[in-house]
């Protein structure tokens, strides 16, 4: 997969938007394995264990139903977003095994800036002081994985 991979730094991009560009990406005959990194204005987006009850005063912010797994995540600026799209069906990488990798590159990332992170048993993402740092959340159709993960970077 490695020698395969391309990287592109998108900026700010609107949520909607990024996901028909994810959806288009993926389903696309020419499919090539990419990490997008970018930022989305402020907007909760719903997973598909998402519970709306648990925005507690989402005031302006948007709210978005996505396809992605997980529950809710809050999404804007000081936050690095990044995407995954990668075929895995030929990979030994199932979504368990995914999930976890995704986790451990985080935290591998935040070890590099002197940032002491922990995962917490059966709460997916990565945890500064119990306090959660990342979100992990993805979906996998045909083989083919979009959506990421977000790491609160300056928020």
């Amino acid at each position: 997969m490695s020698e395969n991979l391309s990287f592109k730094s998108l900026g700010c991009c609107e949520y909607g938007e990024t996901l028909h560009m994810m959806k288009s990406h993926v389903s696309n005959e020419d499919f090539k394995n990419e990490i997008w990194f970018l930022e989305h204005p402020p907007i909760f987006t719903l997973g598909t264990a998402a519970d709306q009850k648990h925005i507690l005063n989402a005031g302006d912010i948007p709210i978005f139903q996505s396809d992605r797994g997980g529950e809710v995540t809050y999404h804007g600026p000081g936050q690095l977003v990044i995407y995954f799209l990668l075929d895995i069906k030929n990979s030994s990488l199932g979504p368990k095994t995914l999930v976890k990798t995704l986790q451990e590159f985080t935290k591998s990332l935040l070890g590099h800036y002197s940032i002491d992170s922990n995962f917490i048993e059966g709460a997916p993402g990565v945890y500064v002081d119990n306090k959660k740092i990342a979100s992990i959340g993805l979906r996998i159709s045909k083989g083919k994985t979009y959506h990421g993960i977000s790491i609160n970077v300056d928020m």
